[in-house]
């Protein structure tokens, strides 16, 4: 039997069924088989990127979005219109088809599993509703309180200073409603300030179950990136001070959104993950066999992106196996900029990302400062940088061009394969002719204590 596979890709996706609005389901007949007996053809679902929201986003035990959360999501409509499909398969100007977007909220291995379920789901639905505008469900997190989450005056008060009100006192779920929009308008920008939203149906449960199936849910501590070893949970556990637990622990916390394929639905009925309001059980049920052990501190500590032993829930794993959030797969960026004999104790120092707005987006402190060579060095998830970007180093009276404008892979694989043809081409930028050249080094040739420390065996922590 022939059959385009691009079609078999569109029209089945995976052990759990889902469809493409654009195009008829598919079963392909598979030998042997009569007319009421047939095998089919089933391909996982697999996102195509990755979004993540860290848990500095929060405070500490609380499901409320803080301000600076506009960070990521200037970077969430990015991804969101990169994979956005313009004209409709058969290649007519069309309604565009967004990305299908899922939202996971994770704990850390810290306490109750139900409490953790349930406060891992709250802050994915309150990232749910930021995205939606639905200021009901913000005002369901905010009048049921959970444990230590509660929004109350604190969270009234951060939202009145960030739109500018000068308003004291007690609310009422009108006003209320009223400060959520007008909070999640003033945050859930673009890069040029432009506020967006995403439209329940661009999820991938559609928006059609009312408790949020398939479209967000919580994974409780289920599926940590970082698992201490043996003695180090057993130190944390013994001190009374919790802080340093707490933030080696930090890692853990946070929200993922998936982008699956452009047009894919999945039927709630059928997803495995509970919703935000129900217990553990169902997430259980999606465990690896060796789940306990997995769960269990061992002899040293463990790191999903180095020993991809450490999520309990199997389904989980095949999702999260391949992204750039859970899992390191690309090299980073390495910079490393000559500055001269500088002050060693000089504080106001950054590497400065820029957009092609020329807006600073990030800024970056350097991972390593040598007084005595005059080195740099920034060590950079590119997955993390704009596209184009723009690299500048600054400090006080001195605005250096480092690399750019261009895109942040292209420049890391040139640097990291030494393509100095490419890697200078992505480097430079048109000057005016009285304009000093800017002093740069990246991957130098001028000594290796710059870069052995750095090369490609070395133990690196990655600023995203």
């Amino acid at each position: 039997m022939g059959v385009d596979p691009s079609q078999i890709f569109d029209a089945i996706d995976g052990g759990i069924s889902a469809t493409h609005p654009k195009r008829a389901s598919l079963t392909l007949l598979a030998a042997p088989a009569t007319a009421n007996e047939f095998n089919t053809l089933h391909a996982r679902i697999f996102p195509l990127a990755c979004w993540r929201v860290e848990d500095l986003r929060f405070d500490f035990d609380s499901s409320f979005v803080l301000p600076a959360i506009v960070q990521e999501l200037t970077q969430l409509i990015r991804l969101i219109n990169e994979h956005t499909i313009k004209n409709s398969p058969d290649g007519k100007t069309g309604d565009p088809l967004r990305p299908a977007l899922s939202i996971f909220g994770h704990a850390d291995p810290v306490g109750n599993d139900d409490y953790n379920k349930q406060l891992s789901g709250r802050r994915a639905q309150a990232i749910y509703g930021l995205l939606t505008r639905k200021t009901a469900l913000w005002e369901g997190l905010f009048s049921s309180p959970f444990g230590g989450d509660k929004w109350g005056d604190p969270a009234i008060a951060t939202m009145r200073a960030t739109l500018g009100q000068t308003a004291t006192g007690p609310t009422t779920p009108a006003s209320r409603k009223q400060l959520f929009a007008d909070y999640m308008e003033k945050i859930c920008v673009d890069e040029n300030e432009v506020p967006f939203t995403v439209d329940p149906s661009d999820f991938l449960g559609g928006g059609k179950d009312r408790g949020g199936k398939a479209d967000f849910q919580g994974c409780s501590e289920f599926n940590p990136v970082l698992m201490f070893s043996r003695k180090e949970a057993e130190d944390f556990q013994r001190s009374e001070d919790k802080t340093a637990r707490n933030t080696a622990n930090k890692t853990n916390r946070r929200v993922l959104a998936f982008l699956f394929r452009p047009g894919i639905k999945i039927d709630p009925a059928i997803w495995p993950c509970p919703r935000v309001k129900e217990g553990t059980a169902a997430c259980k049920k999606r465990f690896w066999s060796d789940a306990n052990k997995r769960r269990q501190f061992q002899e040293s500590r463990r790191e999903f992106r180095k020993d991809g032993d450490t999520f309990a829930c199997r389904f989980y794993t095949r999702l999260a196996n391949n992204s750039p959030c859970e899992r390191l797969l690309r090299d980073p960026l390495e910079v490393s900029v000559f500055v001269g004999l500088i002050d060693e104790n000089l504080e106001d120092e950054t590497l400065d990302v820029l957009d092609s707005a020329k807006k600073v987006t990030r800024s970056f402190k350097p991972k390593e400062r040598n007084k005595d060579s005059g080195f740099r060095h920034f060590i950079i998830g590119p997955g993390a940088l704009p596209n184009p970007v723009e690299l500048r180093w600054r400090m006080e009276e001195f605005d250096i061009h480092v690399a750019g404008p261009c895109d942040p892979i292209k420049l890391r694989d040139a640097l990291a394969t030494i393509d100095l043809e490419t890697g200078q081409t992505l480097i430079g930028v048109e000057r005016k002719t009285d304009q000093p050249a800017p002093r740069v080094v990246v991957n130098d040739d001028l000594g290796n204590e710059d870069d052995q420390t750095f090369g490609p065996e070395a133990n690196r922590t990655i600023l995203t």
